[in-house]
C-alpha cells in the first residue's frame, strides 16, 4: 500500500514538473514594457517657414503722378518781351528704379497775352512742351519730405500771335533744349503730396515772325501729386 502511495506522489511530482517546463517553453521570456515616445516640444515654428510678408523696407519705391501750375518767364526779352509773364500748366509721371535713382515723363504749357499794350496790338505767345529724363530723390528718414532733382531733354512747339486791326500775325517754330529742375515734396498722407519746383530751359532757337531767338525760361510751379 505504501508503495503504491509513494508511486502515485512521484508520477504526481514529475507531471507538475513536465507541465511547468512546457509553460515555461510556450510563454518564452517575459516581455520588456514599452517606453513612450516623447516628441520634442513645439517651438512655435511652423514648417516649412511662412514667406507671405513683405518688409516694407524693400517695397519703398516712388511712382507718383504730379500736376504743376505755375508761371514761366522767358529769358529772351526780344522775342518774349511783348507778352506778360506766362501761366503754366503740367502733367508729370516720375518712376524710381532704385536706390532713389529713377525717370520722368511729362508735358507742359503756357500761355501769356498781353492786350492792346504793343501799339494797341493784342499779342498772345504760347509754347507746349513734352520732355523726359532722369530722376534722382534724396530720400531719407524723414519721409514727410523729399528733395530731388532732374534733367533731360525737351521738344519745344512755340508761337506767337498778333492781333492787328481785325488780322492775325500767326507764326510757330519747333526746337529742342535741355531742361533741370529741383524741389522739395512734402507727403500730406500715405498716397498724397505737395511740392515747389523750380525749372529752366536751355539750348533752343526759335524764330518767329522773322525774329530769331530762342524759348529758354525760368519757371516756378506749385506741384499736387498721387502715390501710385
Amino acid at each position: 500500500m505504501q508503495i503504491l502511495v509513494l508511486r502515485a506522489v512521484l508520477a504526481t511530482s514529475l507531471l507538475s514538473m513536465v507541465t511547468g517546463c512546457a509553460s515555461l517553453q510556450a510563454d518564452g521570456p517575459p516581455e520588456e514594457p514599452v517606453q513612450e515616445r516623447v516628441l520634442p516640444e513645439d517651438d512655435g515654428l511652423d514648417l516649412p517657414l511662412r514667406l507671405d510678408y513683405i518688409d516694407d523696407r524693400f517695397d519703398r519705391s516712388i511712382r507718383q503722378l504730379s500736376f504743376l501750375a505755375g508761371a514761366r518767364d522767358f529769358t529772351d526779352r526780344n522775342l518774349w518781351g511783348r507778352v506778360d509773364a506766362e501761366v503754366t500748366l503740367g502733367l508729370e509721371y516720375a518712376h524710381e528704379v532704385q536706390d532713389g535713382i529713377g525717370f520722368e515723363l511729362g508735358g507742359v504749357a503756357s500761355l501769356g497775352t498781353d492786350t492792346g499794350a504793343n501799339g494797341g496790338v493784342d499779342v498772345t505767345g504760347a509754347a507746349a512742351e513734352i520732355y523726359g529724363g532722369g530722376r534722382y530723390w534724396f530720400k531719407n528718414d524723414q519721409r514727410r519730405w523729399t528733395p530731388y532733382v532732374g534733367a533731360g531733354l525737351s521738344m519745344v512747339l512755340a508761337g506767337v500771335d498778333n492781333d492787328a486791326g481785325g488780322q492775325v500775325a500767326d507764326d510757330q517754330d519747333f526746337t529742342f533744349g535741355f531742361y533741370a529742375h529741383g524741389g522739395v515734396q512734402y507727403d500730406l498722407n500715405d498716397a498724397l503730396f505737395l511740392g515747389l519746383d523750380l525749372r529752366t530751359l536751355l539750348g533752343t532757337n526759335l524764330e518767329l515772325e522773322t525774329t530769331a531767338g530762342d524759348a529758354d525760361y525760368w519757371q516756378l510751379g506749385l506741384v499736387l501729386g498721387f502715390r501710385l
